[in-house]
C-alpha cells in the first residue's frame, strides 16, 4: 500500500535520483496544484520501501570514504615497495665501472629466452658448487617472488588496471624500461629471462588479487564505482 508522506525531507533525494519526478508532475496536473507547491507539500505515491533512505545514502558515503582511505594506504605501500626495488636494482652493491663498457654490455646481455634460466637451473641441479647454487636460487626465485606484490597492488590501487591484460602489459613495459636502464647505466644485466620471470611473479600476484583483493578494496566502493571498474 502506498503512502502519502511529506516530501520536504527527501527533496535532495528526488533531485538526485529523478525516480519520481514524472509521477509528481502527474499528481500536480490531476489536482490542479502548482508543481512547486506539490513538491513542497506531498510526496508522490510510491511504496516507502522502494525509496532510498538517508541511512542508505550515508552508508554509501561512509563506504566510499572507507575505501578511499584504504586505497591511500595501498598507494603508499606500492610507492614504498617501488622505491625499495629501485634501490635494490640500481644502488645496492654498486661497484666500480668497467674499463670497457661496450664489452661489459655484450657480456651482460641475453636475448635468447630461457638461456640464462636453464643455466641457473643447471647450477642448482648440479649441486657441486654452493655459491653457484645460491646464485641460481637468488636469481630464479628473486626475479619471481619480488614481483608478486606488483601484480597484487597495481589492480588494487587503480581501477583502470583491473584486467589481467592491462596489468601484464604495464609491467612488461616497466620491466623492459628498467632492464634497458640497467644496461645503459652499467648497473645490471639486460636479460629477457628476467622479463619472463618478472611477469610470472606479476601473474601470481594478480591471481592473489583476483582471489582476495576485492574482499579488501572493492567491497568498500560505492555502487557507481563498481559499475565502472
Amino acid at each position: 500500500m502506498t503512502q502519502i508522506i511529506h516530501i520536504i525531507p527527501i527533496i535532495p533525494e528526488i533531485l538526485h535520483t529523478g525516480t519520481a519526478i514524472h509521477q509528481a508532475v502527474c499528481r500536480s496536473m490531476n489536482s490542479g496544484m502548482d508543481i512547486t507547491e506539490c513538491a513542497r507539500s506531498t510526496r508522490d505515491c510510491m511504496p516507502v520501501d522502494e525509496l532510498r533512505t538517508d541511512n542508505d545514502v550515508n552508508g554509501k558515503k561512509t563506504g566510499y570514504r572507507k575505501w578511499y582511505k584504504e586505497r591511500r594506504v595501498y598507494l603508499g605501500v606500492l610507492a614504498a615497495y617501488s622505491l625499495l626495488m629501485l634501490y635494490l636494482l640500481f644502488v645496492r652493491n654498486r661497484g666500480s665501472l668497467p674499463a670497457d663498457p661496450v664489452q661489459w654490455r655484450l657480456e651482460h646481455s641475453n636475448f635468447i629466452p630461457f638461456a640464462s634460466t636453464a643455466g641457473f637451473a643447471g647450477y642448482i641441479l648440479d649441486g657441486n658448487d654452493p655459491d653457484a647454487i645460491r646464485r641460481g636460487i637468488v636469481n630464479l626465485a628473486g626475479n619471481t617472488i619480488l614481483f608478486i606484490p606488483f601484480g597484487f597492488l597495481i589492480p588494487l590501487c587503480f581501477r583502470r588496471f583491473r584486467s589481467f591484460l592491462c596489468v601484464m602489459l604495464l609491467m612488461a613495459a616497466t620491466v623492459i624500461l628498467v632492464e634497458l636502464m640497467q644496461l645503459m647505466t652499467l648497473r645490471g644485466s639486460c636479460d629477457v629471462d628476467d622479463l619472463l620471470l618478472n611477469l610470472v611473479g606479476t601473474a601470481i600476484g594478480y591471481a592473489l588479487f583476483a582471489r582476495y583483493g576485492f574482499l579488501t578494496a572493492s567491497d568498500f566502493q560505492p555502487d557507481d564505482a563498481k559499475k565502472n571498474p
